[in-house]
């Protein structure tokens, strides 16, 4: 009578089981916001729980507002919150680091673009506009085209309740890069 050594192939079926349970872990890691729905905070929270939570320098407190001085991974930025009806219903991060060279401020967002991919997985948009070519087939120019109005970014990322759109575009002359958190209502 012939025997199976079913011992033997117990570490490929373990190996495999473990990789899928990895996959998943890594797949629900990916989509899944934080604790909270931004920076701890659910939407809906009142402008007091924010205020008493958050951590960042408290800047200015508008009505409808709390504005704070705050780091965003590895930004210097302005972190403003918003209210409506007295309940959290937007969070913007906008850069304020100094560059003397217009082209930082892209890396400044191809960064943030990798940081937010690794924790919410690809986004759901992501383009770049032209919307004057004059700066097109120059690279080295293309921080000039986005302060000219030349050239938007725009990335946007839905997870769970939270709708994230970043941006690099021209206000002023200037180059704005900014990070919207929102609330996000899924449609039935």
């Amino acid at each position: 009578m012939q025997t199976t050594d079913f011992a033997s192939h117990r570490p490929a079926a373990h190996a495999r089981g473990a990789l899928l349970a990895l996959a998943l872990v890594l797949a629900g890691c990916a989509t899944a916001p934080p604790e909270g729905d931004f920076r701890g905070f659910d939407w809906g929270a009142s402008k007091t729980a924010v205020k008493d939570g958050e951590d960042a320098e408290l800047i200015i407190e508008p009505a409808d507002q709390l504005i704070y001085h705050a780091d965003y991974r590895g930004l210097d930025t302005t972190l403003t919150y918003r209210f409506q009806d007295g309940r959290l219903v937007q969070a913007r991060y906008l850069n304020r680091e100094r560059h003397a060279d217009s082209n930082a401020f892209i890396d400044d967002f191809k960064r943030i673009k990798g940081r937010l991919i690794d924790r919410y997985g690809l986004p759901r948009t992501d383009r770049r506009q032209w919307r004057n070519r004059l700066f097109a087939d120059r690279p080295d120019r293309w921080g000039e085209a986005v302060a000219a109005g030349h050239l938007v970014y725009y990335t946007q990322w839905i997870a769970g309740n939270t709708k994230i759109v970043m941006t690099l575009h021209a206000d002023r002359l200037q180059v704005a890069h900014e990070i919207v958190f929102s609330e996000y209502e899924q449609s039935s």
